[in-house]
């Protein structure tokens, strides 16, 4: 496999939906600091990916038919580590 970083796993998607769930609590345990530190460990996991991640490393839609490679990939990786620090910041003053 010549590539690694699959769009759904190097995007905001999954851990903005645990954001926006309700239902924090496992049996009288609050799973939100677990969360939370998701949502900050994947975004500075795709800054630094943005910032250290070679150009010919692509962001992979579909394999084999559809990427995006180079300034594209970095933009994905800024952008959806910014939607992941804007969506904390949002969850955590408007609660």
């Amino acid at each position: 496999m010549s590539w690694h970083r699959f769009f759904i796993t190097h995007s905001a998607l999954l851990p903005i939906l645990l954001l926006v769930n309700k239902k924090h609590t496992v049996q009288l345990v609050s799973v939100e600091p677990l969360i939370i530190g998701i949502v900050i460990g994947l975004a500075s996991h795709l800054f630094w990916d943005g910032i250290t991640g070679s150009l010919a490393t692509p962001i992979v839609f579909i394999p084999h038919i559809f990427s995006v490679a180079k300034y594209w990939a970095k933009g994905w990786l800024f952008a959806n580590g910014s939607l992941l620090f804007l969506a904390l910041y949002v969850r955590q003053h408007h609660n």
